[in-house]
């Protein structure tokens, strides 16, 4: 048997002989109906091998690379060849799929967004339930145009008049689509992603999990009939090969959550256990007849009613957990790949965050903002939360706001904020174009400040001079006993003032606490501390000694209290206005590790994270077109107006008696959106919401970033034009939307710490895949390597055990190999891994 007949029944598709020009050719799987179109083969240019592609396996299977002389024994030289051959068609092939996964999704938006809500459909009218806001359909015709093919199943052409269209999703963004004719014939879109997608009946909820009941099964017609029984979320995997891996997708995400499997009678029936233990789940069957020729919940509800499946939901039941292998027999159920389940495809992307349209961009900014994202290709998250925390800084102290009608609550707009991204993300050259015009106020201060200052030296040597010669007729008076002159030398030393001009600052990047301080005394209204590396920041504040640095920190976020500093040596230091902004930047990976401490108590759990709300970590751009034009002058300049304008007095603001702030008040139909928003999120806070204490206390602080907002919101367009008065309705709906883009990045943020060995599990497969790690590796081997993300015990074992949980290896304890000496770990790969 040839090299290519022996990898094509490894992976279950039929061969088919192509020609040597290094395409993909489409074949069929073994196990389903002819015409399928799972499987593809393509022959290397040099017709020297090839590869073969299972679609249905899990991405550590579907493609295999193989040679036609690989029974010959190859030298030293010719195996490195091979392999590093081997390792580049790989790279072509995941490339490829990457493109051709990013068409369907395209493809599968295009026909989502053009699909209306279903009409007395016949599919569905037939299964006995009812389609959610979550499916549309599709007139056959329209859909072929736009596909460019006629979609088949089994063998069997689509028929009838409407498709109804499944939208299949990543938790994130619509991957493909499934496609049901009338008759109940089912496809997908060529080159579309299913395996860890799934369908869903609605929103997904933002939150983790606690006192949710989330339902997963095969079908949709499945998940819609327990949807009508049960009315908990429910998820459709689409095939029972999909079930564990969607499982755990939803165990991560929700881990406090209920998780109930739906099984099918059938081929389905193990793939539903395995997913229910490997989530420490519920297992739901179906409660069919003995003379039902029936396979799921559907059928049940339809043969037996709606009432028979709720008791059968009400029967669900917890699997046994399988007995754990000894150290004996782990070492042979690990040699056969017949013991071990297919590995699972590690949870693609992160929690999903809601994208900052134009539309939510202040009017005066709008332009400016989306034309800095378009010519660098960046989020436009990036420049505008940067701008924003930047206006509040300007504002700072010279415009406070009173959120409630009456009450004398004071909030000062001295926001904190963040982004997170890559490094190849851009995101220095972004935000630093968002904090132009409050780098060009620093500088127009410097500048105007070096002017005086010279002024002043001269006035100052006059002055010394001056208070010299009055000084001498002071002593002549006082020898001659001549009260009157004594008195007229007084006077006139009295006047003598000499008062040092202020440099007006704005920012400042790298300052101790106490010459923050003395920056404050002399700027009153604030300033803002920049730093491009956030993280470096929080590290510094962790050191022992550093307590005193925090506790400045956490006050000055305030913006409207005071603080005293005593220190031997340097005496006291009053700041009667202590009011600090603090911007910057950092990658994913720290930010992972420090959220992580902070939700479980450790360092950082004193609210100082919490205080950044505006803290953006938006999605990377998945397209990119160069962009070479000239800047927006006019907006850019119509934005520098701005933060000029608002750097001095602030239109309409008003000092009532007794107060240290001007402020402003919402008006009657602001106060109505803002009192009805802190209604919805104080009742949410004392509720059984479910969220971790970590971001409970990030939810906290935004009583003080809505008001802030629309402060912001409103005097920008104050110094744009718009009449000075009361913060308008407008900014505060405006304020109200972006606190819910704000939660969706935090969702993210915290979130991203749930399983803080994630990423390092992603490197670990990384390596394996290109025949690094080798079962027998230990934990201090693959620690020495000090590979990115894996550069301490604690990072390898946490990616471990990730594994381990997605079966792709499984971790054995050794016995020591001398008295005294320690016993390890060792890996166990799992067999069905296609190295």
């Amino acid at each position: 048997m040839s090299a290519f007949h022996e990898v094509c029944n490894a992976i279950g598709i039929a061969p088919r002989h192509t020609p040597a020009d290094g395409k993909w050719y489409p074949t069929d799987t073994i196990d389903k109906a002819p015409g399928n179109g799972n499987g593809r083969v393509k022959r290397f240019a040099d017709d020297t091998g090839g590869m073969v592609w299972n679609w249905t396996l899990s991405d550590a299977d579907q493609c295999v690379t193989y040679f036609d002389d690989s029974e010959i024994n190859l030298s030293p030289a010719e195996k490195k060849d091979r392999i590093r051959r081997s390792q580049e068609e790989w790279e072509r092939a995941d490339k490829e799929l990457a493109e051709e996964r990013s068409a369907a999704a395209k493809l599968a938006a295009q026909i989502w967004k053009v699909a209306t809500p279903p009409v007395d459909s016949v599919y569905f009218s037939n299964k006995g339930v009812a389609p959610t806001e979550t499916v549309r359909e599709i007139d056959l015709v329209e859909l072929v145009k736009l596909i460019g093919y006629h979609p088949a199943a089994k063998g069997k052409p689509f028929s009838g008049k409407m498709v109804q269209i499944i939208p299949v999703s990543n938790g994130a963004n619509i991957t493909t689509i499934e496609m049901i004719d009338e008759t109940g014939l089912k496809a997908g879109l060529k080159n579309g992603q299913k395996k860890g997608c799934f369908w869903s009946t609605g929103k997904l909820p933002d939150c983790v999990g606690t006192g949710l009941t989330i339902g997963i099964g095969e079908g949709v017609a499945t998940m819609l009939t327990y949807h009508a029984a049960s009315n908990n979320i429910s998820i459709a995997a689409l095939s029972c090969g999909n079930l564990k891996a969607v499982a755990l997708f939803f165990r991560n995400r929700y881990p406090a959550a209920r998780i109930e499997i739906i099984s099918d009678v059938g081929n389905g029936e193990q793939s539903a256990i395995a997913a229910t233990r490997a989530v420490d789940g519920w297992l739901i069957k179906p409660g069919l007849a003995d003379d039902s020729t029936g396979s799921d919940i559907n059928d049940q509800h339809k043969e037996s009613g709606l009432q028979s499946v709720k008791i059968s939901i009400k029967a669900a039941k917890q699997i046994e957990p399988v007995e754990a292998p000894t150290p004996d027999n782990l070492t042979a159920a690990t040699t056969s790949g017949d013991e071990w389940p297919e590995p699972l495809p590690l949870p693609e992307g992160l929690p999903p965050v809601k994208l900052l349209e134009p539309e939510m961009l202040p009017v005066p900014f709008r332009a400016w903002l989306m034309d800095i994202a378009d010519r660098m290709q960046t989020p436009p998250d990036f420049s505008a939360a940067a701008a924003i925390v930047a206006l509040g800084s300007v504002i700072g102290r010279g415009c406070g706001i009173y959120p409630k009608r009456h009450d004398d609550w004071l909030v000062v707009p001295n926001l904190w904020g963040a982004v997170v991204g890559r490094p190849s993300m851009m995101k220095t050259p972004a935000v630093s174009e968002g904090q132009r015009p409050l780098v060009r106020l620093e500088t127009e201060a410097r500048e105007e400040y070096q002017g005086t200052a010279k002024a002043f030296e001269l006035d100052a040597e006059i002055m010394k001079i001056t208070k010299a010669a009055h000084a001498e007729e002071l002593k002549r008076a006082l020898k001659k006993g001549d009260t009157g002159a004594v008195e007229a030398a007084r006077g006139k030393l009295a006047t003598l003032e000499s008062n040092a001009p202020n440099r007006r600052r704005f920012q400042t990047q790298d300052g101790t606490t106490e010459k923050i301080g003395e920056l404050l005394i002399e700027n009153p209204r604030g300033a803002l501390v920049n730093r491009d590396e956030l993280i470096g920041w929080f590290r510094s504040l962790d050191k022992d000694g550093r307590e005193g640095d925090r506790s400045f920190y956490l006050e000055a976020w305030n913006g409207n209290r005071s603080f005293t500093y005593d220190r031997i040596g340097r005496g006291t230091l009053d700041i009667p206005a202590l009011c600090v902004s603090v911007f910057g930047a950092m990658t994913p990976g720290p930010l992972s590790t420090y959220v992580y401490q902070a939700n479980r108590g450790g360092i950082g759990d004193d609210g100082l994270l919490q205080r950044f709300q505006v803290f953006v970590w938006p999605d990377a751009p998945t397209e990119w077109k160069n962009v070479d034009r000239f800047p927006d002058t006019k907006q850019k300049n119509r934005a520098w107006e701005i933060f000029k304008k608002l750097s001095g007095d602030i239109p309409g603001a008003q000092q009532t008696e007794g107060a240290d702030i001007p402020a402003l008040r919402f008006s009657p139909g602001g106060q109505d959106v803002f009192n009805n928003w802190r209604h919805e999120l104080e009742t949410r806070l004392n509720g059984n919401h479910g969220l971790p204490p970590s971001l409970e206390s990030h939810l906290t602080k935004y009583r003080k970033l809505m008001p802030s907002l629309a402060l912001i919101f409103h005097l920008a367009a104050v110094a744009d034009g718009l009449t000075p008065g009361p913060v308008t309705e407008v900014s505060a709906v405006l304020a109200a939307a972006w606190c819910q883009y704000l939660e969706s990045h935090a969702m993210r943020i915290y979130g991203a710490a749930t399983m803080p060995g994630m990423e390092a599990a992603r490197e670990l497969v990384r390596h394996i895949r290109r025949g690094a790690i080798k079962t027998g590796a230990t934990v201090r081997e693959i620690w020495r390597h000090q590979w990115a993300r894996l550069t301490t015990p604690e990072e390898v074992r946490a990616g471990l055990e990730v594994l381990e949980q997605y079966d792709w290896l499984s971790l054995e304890k050794t016995a020591p190999k001398e008295k005294g000496g320690r016993p390890s770990e060792i890996v166990r790969l799992n067999p069905r891994i296609k190295l």
